[in-house]
């Protein structure tokens, strides 16, 4: 058996923090741990499609932060599906929802690097599911 323990940890330590991020008033140095979970070479493709870098990533959390009240992540589902020695790529279910009411449920598979022992985070795919 494959063991992706550590990535799995990883994502779901890395939802904890952008949970907190986005819920709550933090200090810029939080940001500043959020984003080194991030490759420099980070892209992401939106539930809608757009195209991410990791510039376009520090701003979206930057005006976000604190704003989302209530906010709530909630992951389950999560499945390996490739694991080398320079990474793995994983999938998970991931649940939002915040004081409004607002609830987004989508899948998402991520390719994660590892850099001198260090996870981080390299291509994110997000997928809105129907409810």
């Amino acid at each position: 058996m494959t063991d992706y323990t550590e990535y799995f940890d990883e994502v779901i330590q890395a939802h904890v923090a952008i949970e907190q991020w986005l819920a709550e008033e933090q200090d810029s140095s939080e940001l500043e741990l959020l984003l080194s979970r991030f490759s420099s070479r980070f892209s992401m493709v939106s539930p809608l499609g757009r195209v991410l870098d990791f510039a376009a990533l520090n701003e979206l959390f930057m005006l976000a932060g604190g704003k989302k009240l209530g906010f709530r992540i909630e992951l389950s589902e999560l499945q390996g599906i490739a694991l080398h020695e320079g990474g793995a790529t994983v999938s998970y279910r991931e649940q939002q929802t915040d004081a409004t009411g607002l609830h987004s449920d989508r899948r998402s598979t991520v390719v994660f690097e590892k850099v001198d022992g260090k996870i981080l985070w390299r291509h994110l795919q997000e997928t809105f599911c129907q409810s």
